[in-house]
């Protein structure tokens, strides 16, 4: 599945550059000899995900030292039945050294591959390629512990945005198998529309004093995680006698 996974990766970054690499030496006023080491230039491309989005960033300055007159951009997935809209930047009009570009509308989970082309007149162009796939980068869940005589209370406020969340899932556990890997307890499922406020809280109760509980907060819509926490621990305390 690896193997096929790349080679797909691979057919699609030489679907997404041979055309604009043809175009792009085809008008270069220089002679159109190959130029391996130019075209192999080391050029860092790189996409940060985000959700239905991948932002690609690139230095404005090549490592030759070269600023190129315009970068092109392509942006193409596996089953895209249409050629990539090219997306053309000007590097005179960039004031920062680090050129980023948004491309937004992309589907979740879904590999893209991204081209760029620098070209600066009478160069041969350079090209650089990354590959990215957009996802929802969970946030981290603020939670408070309080704990009393057999129990933990966990106290977290309901995350806002244009995507709520639909359940928030509790995981825990006390003992571990003998790899060290917990063995969970039963799952505790909350809905949202049914806890009135802007808090949710939660009591775990009947558990053992001493004993160390950790808990593990998911906040989920569908297939999405939008927020988590990672291992809470708590430990339940018997009341002090008075």
């Amino acid at each position: 599945m690896k193997i096929l996974r790349h080679t797909l990766s691979l057919l699609l970054v030489i679907m997404l550059l041979l055309p604009i690499a043809t175009q792009a030496f085809a008008e270069s006023v220089t002679d159109n000899a190959y130029n391996k080491e130019n075209a192999n230039t080391k050029w860092k491309v790189t996409v940060s995900p985000g959700d239905s989005q991948l932002t690609v960033s690139f230095p404005k300055t090549l490592d030759s030292g070269i600023v190129p007159d315009t970068f092109t951009l392509r942006i193409i997935t596996e089953g895209q039945s249409e050629p990539p809209i090219p997306i053309v930047l000007t590097a005179d009009t960039m004031d920062s050294d680090t050129v980023t570009y948004t491309f937004t509308k992309l589907t979740n989970k879904k590999q893209y591959v991204i081209g760029v082309v620098a070209m600066k007149e009478g160069e041969h162009p350079v090209i650089g390629t990354a590959v990215g796939t957009p996802v929802i980068i969970p946030v981290t869940i603020d939670v408070k512990t309080t704990v009393e005589n057999g129990s933990v209370k966990l106290t977290f406020s309901k995350l806002k945005g244009t995507k709520a969340p639909t359940v928030y899932k509790i995981q825990w556990w006390y003992k571990t198998d003998k790899k060290g890997m917990p063995i969970y307890e039963k799952t505790v499922m909350i809905d949202p529309l049914k806890n009135k406020g802007q808090e949710i809280s939660y009591t775990f109760v009947k558990l053992k004093n001493a004993i160390i509980y950790h808990f593990d907060i998911t906040a989920e819509n569908g297939a999405d995680v939008l927020g988590q926490t990672k291992d809470i621990k708590a430990t339940p305390k018997a009341t002090p006698k008075k």
